[in-house]
């Protein structure tokens, strides 16, 4: 990748892999109904709101790093900086991880076991399909810089 204001991707491919797997666990919990008990129901719940609000603070945290360094937040687009504070400190995926974490929330606060069992698979749809591309892009743009952080902080957490 010579072009360093190229964008990793053309397609947005994390918000698509993320409704894909809302539509695909709707559909599924239509046509294949996971039947729970009011209990489980009432502790998923609880334990939903929990899963989302944790995502949604660090999707949050990871917006407001992103606007500090004054850089998309986009994964079709080029990175204009590279954030290493904030969130990122401690992974270099904090927005997957949000999201994922919304995505599992979601799952347990409306009872969709569908979508709480498709979670891993955006995980891994997401390391192998949008991931990887932007790693590329980051190493080329900002070449030993990038690749240090990358020494320092994993992926994930």
């Amino acid at each position: 990748m010579d072009d360093f204001s190229a964008a990793p991707s053309k397609v947005p491919w994390p918000p698509v892999i993320m409704a894909g797997a809302v539509l695909l666990a709707l559909i599924l919990s239509w046509l294949v109904p996971i039947p729970l008990s009011p209990e489980t129901v009432e502790a998923f719940r609880g334990l939903g709101v929990v899963f989302i609000l944790l995502g949604l603070g660090l999707d949050i945290w990871t917006f407001q790093t992103f606007r500090r360094h004054a850089t998309t937040v986009r994964p079709d687009r080029s990175a204009a900086a590279l954030a290493t504070d904030g969130p990122f400190r401690y992974s270099r995926n904090p927005i997957y991880i949000g999201n994922g974490l919304l995505i599992l929330g979601l799952g347990l606060a409306f009872a969709n076991l569908w979508l709480v069992l498709l979670t891993p698979a955006v995980f891994v749809l997401l390391d192998r399909v949008a991931i990887a591309r932007e790693e590329k892009h980051l190493e080329a743009r900002f070449g030993e810089e990038y690749r240090a952080f990358k020494a320092r902080v994993r992926r994930w957490i």
